[in-house]
């Protein structure tokens, strides 16, 4: 790998269990996308939409994902489990609230890759979504 790429793989260190928009990280490097696009092909990355990028780290499972990244977003239900022809059936899907209509989706898509079911609502004033940190 480049010793350019090297460097920018080092600054990515601080989003690692997140996921990056390529136009928040043009701030840091005017050459963000081209990088990102080379970070993935070499597997440093992973592309998850247009756009969108995870920093790989190690996640255990869902809870340990939504807490390393570093976006906003409210978990705001788990359906945990229903009744149906009276068996116990066992759901898990997480109903996650962002304000960010891209990074929904790039959420539902790195759900879909890790084998969670995300689903999203959007809210465009985070003011009010009702949260407790």
């Amino acid at each position: 790998m480049p010793d350019y790429l090297t460097e920018f793989s080092k600054r990515l260190s601080h989003y690692e269990g997140s996921l990056i928009k390529v136009k928040s990280i043009k701030a840091i490097e005017p050459k963000a996308k081209e990088y990102l696009n080379k970070l993935s092909k070499d597997g440093s990355i992973e592309r998850v939409k247009w756009g969108w990028y995870w920093v790989p780290t190690e996640v255990k499972d869902v809870w340990d994902f939504l807490e390393k990244d570093q976006n906003f977003k409210v978990v705001s239900a788990q359906t945990a489990a229903s009744f149906w022809n009276n068996d116990f059936v066992h759901r898990d899907v997480y109903v996650l609230k962002v304000k960010d209509e891209s990074y929904g989706k790039a959420l539902k898509e790195l759900g879909k890759k890790k084998g969670w079911n995300f689903e999203v609502e959007y809210a465009k004033d985070s003011s009010k979504i009702k949260y407790r940190s």
